[in-house]
């Protein structure tokens, strides 16, 4: 048997039952690449958080019906978790939306959503760091006409429930721990601080992202976690890149594994245990390959051992190899 034919056993085997766990794997080297990775780098929004944002207060400085009736609108052309959540909560209100002829409106990814009505009036929707003017960075959303402040938007949005034990996993590991967020500096510094997490970056475009990753990747085995089209570009720029499962079709194809899981995060230990366990088999698999071609190999050309023992040799080690890849099915 060559050696060749070992690896692809152990490893075929791996995935399927990394399947079962809910951890989707693209290519047979991710269990080699995660077992060497020494930083790991988190998106905050749907990845450390479970995305499903409680609107915790909007405050109105002009017509309430007005500016809701474009806070819809405009949010429909948005798909950030936020943009859903703020949505949802505007549906459930008894408010009256009133309609805006706008001609022109575009989503910035990072930034937020600028829009002209017919009138050309112009509108900003988004993170108060590209606002047009100063605010105070307090809430998560602002709304802007001209200018103008018509609304602010705070929001609470919920820590995965194994994201903690996960974070500490990785730091007994001595795995260093980041993250990197569009988010404000107050929410970041919160959440790097309830998880412990070694470093923390806010108000992180997807092109500060993918900075940050290449530079990483220069010193460090970097493995990236998102699940938004923000996270796409760092994703394909990490050594091993690690979307979450009900993320955007993007990430999901940038992707090498697919944590497809209830708790998504708890397949990160999960991968690692296994691709232990996967490697230690594929070296068992290929020393008895070994042991086979040095001692049964030159026997049989020796003319000391008959053929047809020789081929059921080559069988029986076939049948040692799938059944020691078998036992990765239990791990």
């Amino acid at each position: 048997m060559c050696s060749s034919d070992l690896i692809p056993t152990a490893v075929a085997v791996s995935i399927g039952n990394a399947a079962k766990k809910g951890i989707l794997i693209k290519g047979g080297d991710v269990f080699d690449k995660i077992t060497t990775v020494d930083e790991i780098v988190f998106d905050k929004t749907g990845t450390l958080t479970t995305g499903r944002f409680k609107i915790e207060k909007i405050k109105y400085t002009n017509d309430e019906e007005l500016t809701s009736s474009l806070l819809f609108q405009l949010e429909q052309y948005s798909s950030h978790p936020i943009s859903k959540s703020i949505l949802n909560h505007l549906q459930k209100t008894k408010n009256h939306f009133i309609p805006t002829p706008f001609k022109e409106i575009n989503e910035v990814k990072g930034k937020g959503i600028f829009a002209i009505d017919k009138e050309g009036n112009e509108y900003y929707l988004g993170s108060g760091k590209y606002a047009p003017v100063d605010v105070d960075l307090q809430a998560q959303v602002y709304l802007f006409k001209n200018k103008e402040l018509l609304a602010s938007i705070e929001l609470i949005d919920e820590i995965r429930p194994e994201a903690k034990e996960v974070i500490q996993w990785l730091k007994n590991q001595k795995i260093k721990t980041t993250l990197l967020s569009g988010d404000t500096e107050i929410r970041c510094k919160s959440i790097a601080m309830a998880l412990e997490i070694d470093e923390y970056y806010f108000h992180q475009l997807p092109v500060d992202k993918a900075s940050y990753i290449e530079t990483s990747s220069k010193k460090n085995i970097v493995a990236m976690i998102g699940d938004g089209i923000n996270d796409a570009a760092a994703l394909s720029l990490a050594n091993l890149s690690i979307a979450i499962g009900d993320g955007s079709a993007i990430a999901i194809s940038s992707g090498e594994v697919i944590l497809v899981s209830k708790n998504p995060l708890a397949g990160i230990k999960k991968l690692s245990e296994l691709s232990h366990v996967t490697n230690k088999i594929i070296r068992q698999n290929l020393f008895w390959a070994f042991i086979y071609n040095i001692i049964a190999i030159p026997i049989a050309g020796m003319g000391y051992l008959h053929p047809m023992i020789a081929s059921l040799s080559m069988g029986f080690s076939d049948v040692i190899v799938i059944g020691n890849s078998l036992r990765i099915k239990n791990k």
